[in-house]
């Protein structure tokens, strides 16, 4: 199950990121403007990446949301203050239960891939029949789905 208070600072890190885009993209229209315009369509084009990450994934990137968050605020005001909120809202949900629940997440994962191989060698073999083997699929799959 997602954490709604990540889903959030992933929304806001997203809409942080397309401000400093469009930002940017104004700031290119001059030569001088042009120097602090790049960099913000760079670190906002790097931080869109993020928006369908998992939580994991978002929480391991926030030092680069932060240092891109303190770029933002000093030349857009609303990127920044956007991408800081993400931050410390991902900083929160960076916790010990966290962690576990996320190792939990990639055993089971594991434990998950590994019967789904033993089941097709069992397919393959002749044990299970092919509809024996789609229920075990299916089963899996639809696990992982209601997890999500």
């Amino acid at each position: 199950m997602r954490n709604p208070n990540l889903q959030t600072a992933k929304t806001l890190s997203y809409v942080g990121a397309i401000w400093a885009i469009v930002v940017g993209a104004l700031c290119t229209l001059t030569i001088i403007g042009a120097i602090v315009g790049v960099p913000m369509i760079i670190g906002g084009s790097l931080l869109l990446k993020f928006h369908n990450a998992s939580d994991e994934a978002f929480v391991a990137q926030r030092g680069s949301m932060l240092a891109w968050g303190i770029f933002f605020l000093i030349f857009t005001i609303v990127g920044g203050v956007l991408e800081l909120v993400a931050y410390v809202m991902a900083g929160s949900a960076d916790t010990e239960e966290f962690r576990q629940a996320a190792t939990q997440r990639r055993q089971q994962a594991t434990s998950d891939f590994d019967d789904l191989e033993r089941a097709s060698e069992m397919k393959a073999k002749g044990i299970l029949s092919a509809d024996e083997y789609e229920a075990v699929k299916d089963r899996i799959l639809h696990q992982h789905h209601d997890q999500d």
